[in-house]
């Protein structure tokens, strides 16, 4: 490690569960972040901000200045363009000794090689049964997150004989709605959510026990709640049941 990334780092390096060795572990991974809007242009900073080796950003599509209330890192003269190319330059710009990779198109499994963890940030059920089903056929732990009005939930799916897939909690989740344009989203609570994708990423890569696998976290900022559900394998689960 360079005296720029101890510098860098200095304030994560002291913390007992990171250290020096938690650390090498996280400039050494690969963290593919798919979807690029409030949830992912968020976590992402704070994944390179960490120090994450290399951050590859999937998203095909260009900054809307009706989801900047949200999608913050963007600014109104970057209306148009797209959003993994800002949020690229963004990442680069924060830590230019992190290896940033933009995809401007759909989530693809083949974009998966070399991967170690993934956030899934994507806005609609069939996107996130295509990579929730991609990662658990690549053997790659999925941290997971969704918003609605001022609801949200995240949980951890790692593949496993024991462990639940997405399939299992969420079997009939096959819509492609918009539901942010159809019901609305309060920013605060999308930033929230992100920063617990990204906490959990870093949680994971670099060894620490516990979290959100076999769990998923709600939140309720209406009535400013937080309960946890235990999540089940399913034995009748449409997709895991066959593997």
């Amino acid at each position: 490690m360079r005296d720029e990334d101890i510098l860098r780092h200095a304030r994560q390096l002291v913390l007992p569960a990171i250290g020096a060795g938690g650390q090498h572990k996280l400039m050494d991974a690969h963290v593919m972040v798919v979807g690029c809007g409030g949830l992912g242009s968020i976590a992402a900073p704070y994944l390179v901000g960490a120090g994450v080796g290399h951050v590859s950003l999937v998203d095909g599509g260009h900054v809307d200045i009706a989801n900047l209330h949200r999608q913050w890192v963007f600014r109104s003269d970057q209306q148009g363009m797209a959003k993994t190319t800002c949020l690229g330059a963004h990442l680069t710009a924060l830590n230019p000794n992190v290896v940033v990779t933009c995809h401007h198109q759909l989530f693809d499994p083949t974009l998966l090689q070399n991967v170690d963890l993934v956030l899934d940030c994507t806005d609609n059920a069939r996107a996130r049964t295509l990579i929730a089903r991609s990662c658990w056929n690549a053997g790659i732990t999925l941290v997971s997150a969704g918003v609605i009005g001022m609801n949200g939930q995240a949980t951890t799916f790692i593949p496993g004989k024991d462990q639940p897939c997405r399939d299992c909690v969420f079997p009939e989740d096959d819509s492609t709605d918009d539901a942010c344009a159809a019901l609305g989203v309060l920013g605060p609570v999308v930033g929230q959510l992100a920063s617990i994708q990204a906490t959990e990423a870093i949680r994971h890569l670099v060894g620490m026990n516990g979290g959100l696998e076999g769990r998923l976290m709600m939140v309720e900022m209406g009535e400013i709640d937080l309960r946890f559900i235990k999540l089940k394998k399913q034995k009748n689960c449409r997709f895991c049941s066959n593997i």
